[in-house]
């Protein structure tokens, strides 16, 4: 009734692929269902199948990727390397880790090096960065300490973990669920006085 998911690259798609089998009832599992899942996380995640298939629905959703990514780049070059289009395609709160040169391989234990850009910062680096995050919202998603996404919900500077390096750059980002319904700033047609408005 606690379970995580974590993948990287292909497995990053995978899992929240494996979540919409589950949700969209394509898979049926003995022992466990989709309200299970507790929440989902992507190590620079490919997107090889549509949206509508990878779809991490109303589950928190953590997005973790590398500025120099050699593979899965998230640059408009292919729709498959475009790692955000899950993150947007989430209903539920979602975070994410931009990480300032780290490489698709870093986060992963032993294939071959791809980075690209300066300030590299290295596998062993960016696997600190990695565990950090990936600790907070395992802790607040698995077992409700929410005050670790601050790590996520305010400025980077202020909230920067100890064990990181002292150059170590994360961009990171917040979002709320979204609720139910559109909402309306305002109304145009029905006031057209700018006093009022």
């Amino acid at each position: 009734t606690r379970i995580g998911l974590i993948g990287h690259s292909r497995g990053g798609e995978g899992i929240v692929r494996a979540l919409d089998r589950l949700v969209d009832g394509e898979f049926i599992p003995d022992n466990y269902g989709a309200d299970d899942i507790r929440y989902l996380a992507s190590i620079a995640p490919t997107v090889f199948n549509s949206l509508d298939d990878s779809d991490p629905h109303d589950r928190p959703y953590l997005l973790l990727a590398g500025t120099a990514d050699g593979d899965v780049t998230g640059g408009v070059e292919s729709p498959i390397v475009q790692f955000f289009r899950i993150w947007e395609k989430g209903t539920g709160p979602k975070a994410a880790a931009y990480v300032h040169g780290a490489s698709h391989n870093d986060f992963n234990c032993c294939a071959m090096q791809e980075g690209q850009g300066p300030s590299l910062i290295g596998r062993d680096e960016a696997q600190v960065v990695a565990r950090a995050y990936m600790l907070a919202v395992a802790r607040a998603w698995l077992d409700g300490d929410d005050a670790l996404l601050d790590v996520f919900r305010n400025e980077y500077a202020g909230f920067v973990p100890l064990s990181f390096a002292s150059a170590d750059i994360v961009a990171t980002s917040w979002r709320n669920a979204e609720a139910a319904g559109d909402g309306e700033l305002d109304d145009f047609q029905s006031e057209h006085d700018t006093d009022v408005s």
